[in-house]
Order: C-alpha cells, then structure tokens, then sequence
C-alpha cells in the first residue's frame, strides 16, 4: 500500500535559505508557487518531487551573465527522498536560457553540502559540468570539471560584486573566430571581479600563461609565452616567426567588442618573409635579404600597442629593431575583407642610424626603429597579395622632416579609446598608466 499527500507550497529567499542554501543578495527575489507530492510506502522512506514553473521567482545570475524576470516561467524539478537525511537525487531548471541537471547533497543537518550540475548551459555562450561545494559559513566554492564557453556571444555586467572562488577547466574558451583557447585552467577570485591565473593552449598549439585581473570596463588578461612564433602561428595571425619570449596585455575598452592592449616580444627571429624581403629589397639591403631567406633576421625587440575591434586590429607605434635594420609600423587589418593598410619607416644601420633618435627623441624620428636616414614605406591589398611600395625620396628628408611622406591611416572602425584607460604597470605591479607606458621605449 501507498499514500500520496499534496500540497502547495511557497519558493523564496526566505524558505530557500532555510536549506542552507548561501547566495548573494540579489539573485533571487519575489516568490512563486510550487507544487509537492510525497508518497509514503510501508518500510520505506517517503519521497517526494517538487515542480514549480517559477512565475514571480526573479533570478539574477551576473557571472553567467544571465537572468531570469519574475513575469517569464519555467520548469523546475526536485525529487528525493524524506526523513533523518533529505536527499535531492534529482534536481533541473530551465528557464531564459539556462538549463541545469544533477543533484544537491545535505549534510547530517540537512543543510547545503555540495551541488553537482552534469549539465549547465546558459544561452550560447557556455556549456560545461560545474560543482558548487559548501566551504564554511555562507561560503561556497565553484568547480567548473569541463565544457566549452564561448566568450563571442556573451557580455557580462561591469562592477560585478565579490563572489565565490573558481576552479575552471575548459575544454575549450573560444575569443574570437579562429582563436580558442584549448586545456583552459584557471584559478581564480572574485572580489569585485575576477582575478587570478590561467594557462591554456592556443588552437592545441602553443602554450601560454598569465594572470587574470580587473580593470573599469571589465577584465583583463596577461599573456606569457616562451615562444611568441608558435603563439602567433597557432593564432593563425602569422606564420614566419620563430621563437622569442612574449609579454601581451590585453584591456576591455568601454565599447563591447573592444579592445586594447600592448604587446613586446624580446630575441624573435624572422624567416622567409615576403613582405619583409619585399622593403629590404626596395632599399637594396641584399645581404638582409640573404639572411632572411636562409636562417632568419633575429629580432631583439618588437613591441607596439593595438586596438582590438570585430572588423579587425589597429596597430599603432609598433616597432622591430637589431643591429642592422629597424623597423617602425602603423596601420590596420580588416579581418572580415582581409584588406590591409599599413605605413611606417625602415631604417639601414639601425646602430649607427639610429644613434640620433635615441639621444635626441622625435627631432629625428618618430619613435624607436626609425632613424637620421630612412624610408617611408606602405604596404596595402589583402593579406594574400600585398602591394608593397617604398618610397626613395623620403631618406632625402631626415628626422621630423620625413613627416611630409606619411598619411594618417583610415579607422578600421569607431571605437571609444580613453587616453587614460589602462592603469597596468608594464613590470607586471598593474598600477596606474595609460596605454602609453604599457609598453614603454625603455632604450631610450
């Protein structure tokens, strides 16, 4: 024989907590009326499931970036058993995109212990197994075992508050088309926003590191690589350097969508590079060209800012030096046509060429890796077949007098850039400076 009691019940903060259940104020409001059935059976414990669809229950959920309003239904469902120890066996809810499976363990109390999500999808952005475990008083931390996010379809609030630590593998972080971080791990804090550290792989390729930490528009990333070739070739951003230690930090600017940052690679060689052969041509730098067709031209430093934007980059102030040659480049690349317009100055004899610039500043150039006598140069078309032009009169006007040679270069699409919206310090101490001084000229 069996029993069947019915019964209508209320979902709210108030009732919810009573289980043990520890959340921020906030993330869940108002209240929604549920419905519970037990059915008693001889010798055996009672057991019970809860519905609900979740009308007046308002939900707000800012690290998923994900919410719920209080007029929108859903279903939720929880069965298990009653008695000494509760036990949820089963519990879902799916509602605005989010869908969640598995289960909630109770304590000997019958308060919240752990919660273990097999399935968690939010919209099109994540999908992953995620644990929450009990950690002390009104204390939870997060486990994310696996999954994918997709950071392309997913914006997630500014001046999020402090909030349980993370423990995160990914399978796969996807940053842009082409771009996805593969074997992510990350530990992290959240107060007042993420912070923390990370390693992961680019495309199943090149390893990299770095930290995780809060800026105005949202969060920033530091990256480190022992091989900045291998990062840019699993990138797919370019596929002609080898080696070089890579230091990159990369901002969110106030616009969704966009970026800036700073980028240096130190001891990075050169090989087979058309467009370079292509300028050391132009100023008749045979040897170089020899070089760059048999072992390479190592680099001592290319570093240089960039803005990040959904049609393409920006480059600015971007420069590549070593004893021979120096190199200086601005302009922008169209991901979406491939079109690309890029200017700046190649300087012959770098050492000795360059000796004034770096003892008397922009009177006799703009910025490092130009020189007293240099060329202006341009290369624009499309990333498969680049025209390339050099201009032979511009070594003729030295220094500041070069200017009369070069063009402002076309946006490759409006973004809001502050003057002074990067306070990151450029050894790493993330103190406060503007994008200038990311990546300072600190030969000079």
């Amino acid at each position: 024989k069996q029993s069947e009691i019915r019964s209508d019940v209320v979902l709210s903060e108030k009732n919810i907590r009573q289980l043990g259940l520890n959340f921020d104020e906030g993330i869940l409001t108002g209240s929604s009326p549920a419905q519970l059935n037990v059915l008693l059976m001889r010798k055996q414990p009672p057991t019970y499931t809860l519905t609900s669809e979740m009308a007046g229950l308002g939900l707000n959920i800012r690290s998923l970036s994900w919410e719920k309003p209080k007029k929108s239904h859903g279903i939720l469902l929880a069965q298990g058993q009653l008695g000494d120890n509760i036990t949820i066996d089963n519990f879902s809810v799916a509602s605005s995109g989010l869908v969640a499976k598995g289960n909630i363990k109770l304590d000997k109390d019958n308060k919240f212990s752990q919660a273990n999500f097999t399935k968690l999808t939010v919209r099109q952005w994540l999908n992953a197994d995620v644990t929450l475990d009990s950690i002390g008083i009104n204390k939870t931390r997060v486990t994310v075992n696996s999954g994918i996010a997709d950071l392309r379809n997913v914006s997630f609030s500014k001046g999020t508050k402090s909030g349980a630590p993370m423990d995160v593998t990914l399978d796969k972080l996807i940053l842009a088309d082409g771009i996805v971080l593969t074997g992510f791990k990350a530990d992290l804090i959240n107060e007042k926003g993420l912070q923390g550290s990370y390693s992961a792989r680019i495309n199943n390729g090149a390893n990299i590191s770095g930290t995780i930490f809060q800026q105005k528009n949202g969060t920033a990333a530091e990256v480190i690589a022992p091989d900045a070739g291998n990062v840019l070739r699993s990138a797919n951003l370019y596929s002609k350097g080898v080696g070089g230690d890579l230091r990159l930090i990369v901002v969110p600017l106030k616009q969704e969508g966009h970026y800036k940052g700073t980028f240096q690679i130190k001891k990075t060689k050169v090989q087979q590079d058309n467009v370079l052969a292509g300028l050391l041509n132009g100023i008749s730098v045979v040897g170089l060209v020899q070089e760059l067709g048999g072992d390479g031209i190592v680099l001592e430093k290319v570093d240089g800012q960039f803005i990040l934007k959904p049609q393409g980059v920006e480059v600015r102030k971007t420069s590549a030096i070593e004893v021979s040659i120096g190199i200086t480049l601005d302009g922008n690349y169209n991901s979406l046509t491939k079109n690309m317009n890029f200017e700046g100055v190649i300087t012959p004899l770098y050492a000795l060429n360059g000796t004034l610039e770096r003892v008397f500043g922009k009177l006799f150039g703009r910025q490092r890796g130009e020189g007293l006598f240099s060329f202006v140069y341009k290369v624009k078309g499309t990333s498969e077949d680049p025209i390339i032009s050099v201009n032979p009169l511009s070594v003729l006007a030295p220094g500041v007098f070069r200017e009369i040679f070069r063009s402002e270069m076309p946006d490759v699409g409006k973004a809001d850039v502050p003057a002074n919206d990067v306070p990151v310090d450029p050894e790493g101490n993330n103190s406060g400076t503007n994008i200038d001084t990311i990546a300072p000229e600190t030969d000079r």
